[in-house]
C-alpha cells in the first residue's frame, strides 16, 4: 500500500481497500481472509483512539459522509447519493456502538462492487463479514490506544 499523505490528492483509501479483493475470490473463507487484510490495513491507517475513528474515516475517505440521526430504523443505514456514501448512524447509541456501526457500514461500502460478482453469498454472510471487519478494526484500535497509554 502507498503511504498516506495529506497533500496527495490521488490517494484513495477506499480503492486501496477494495484492491485487496481483486485476487480470485471463490469461497466465503476467501472473503473472510480478504476482510482480515482490509481490517489490518485500515487499522494501520487510522492511528486514532476509537472516539476519533469517524472523523479520521471521513478524512481518509472523503466520499463518506457520516450523520448522527435520532430516528433511524436500524443502528446504521448507508446509501449512495450525490456522489457520496451517506451513513446515517443512530445518535442514541453509545459511542462505541456508533463506531462499530460505522465500521460495519464501511465494510458494506468496501464490498459493494463484490456483490454482483458473488451472488451465492447470502445477505446473512455479507452481514457476518461486515461484523467481523468492524470487530477486528475496533480491537486493533483499542489495543493501539492501550499501548499508547502505557508508554
Amino acid at each position: 500500500m502507498r503511504n498516506y499523505t495529506a497533500n496527495n490528492p490521488t490517494f484513495n483509501v477506499l480503492a486501496e481497500l477494495r484492491a485487496l479483493a481483486q485476487r480470485p475470490i471463490v469461497t466465503l473463507e476467501d472473503l473472510r481472509m480478504v476482510g482480515r487484510k482490509q481490517a489490518a490495513a485500515l487499522a494501520a491507517r487510522l492511528d486514532v483512539p476509537a472516539s476519533g475513528v469517524p472523523a479520521r474515516l471521513t478524512t481518509l475517505i472523503p466520499s463518506i459522509r457520516i450523520e448522527y440521526v435520532d430516528d433511524v430504523p436500524a443502528p446504521g443505514v448507508t446509501f449512495w447519493a450525490s456522489h457520496h456514501w451517506h451513513m446515517h448512524i443512530s445518535a442514541v447509541d453509545p459511542e462505541r456502538r456508533r463506531v462499530a456501526t460505522i465500521l460495519r457500514e464501511l465494510k458494506r461500502v468496501i464490498d459493494h462492487p463484490l456483490h454482483a460478482r458473488l451472488p451465492a453469498i447470502s445477505a446473512h454472510e455479507w452481514n457476518a463479514l461486515a461484523v467481523q471487519f468492524a470487530e477486528e478494526v475496533l480491537a486493533t484500535v483499542l489495543n493501539q490506544t492501550k499501548k499508547g497509554a502505557t508508554l
